[in-house]
């Protein structure tokens, strides 16, 4: 079980972690996706390495994450927003820890970066 984000980064790289329901998680089965809408900043992103995905499961409690490489980001049809890409995403085990726990703040955030 994957307790905390900062457990899949290696020394030396930058990630985004990004909670989601799924709803705008899109990936073929090479891994090559996209997740969508984020107020992200632009900086930060030209600095990442890998995307770091904790995909909700309420009704087992127990959440699935994926991490892959950043490709990059596209403009949101909505303005202020990013769209983010990656590749080669897999399945990296599953955690029980809530939003908070594996990360994530308490004001309701639903991405954060990791620097290690």
């Amino acid at each position: 079980m994957i307790r905390k984000a900062a457990e899949l980064v290696k020394p030396r790289e930058n990630a985004i972690a990004i909670f989601t329901r799924g709803d705008l998680l899109i990936y073929d089965p090479n891994g090559d996706g996209k997740t969508g809408n984020w107020k992200v900043n632009e900086n930060k992103l030209s600095k990442l390495d890998k995307v770091i995905i904790y995909l909700r499961d309420d009704p087992a409690g127990i959440n699935r994450v994926y991490m892959g490489d950043y490709e990059g980001w596209k403009q949101s049809p909505e303005p202020q927003r990013k769209i983010i890409q990656f590749s080669k995403l897999k399945e990296m085990g599953k955690s029980t820890s809530n939003w908070v726990q594996f990360g994530g703040s308490k004001s309701g955030w639903p991405f954060f970066y990791i620097r290690i």
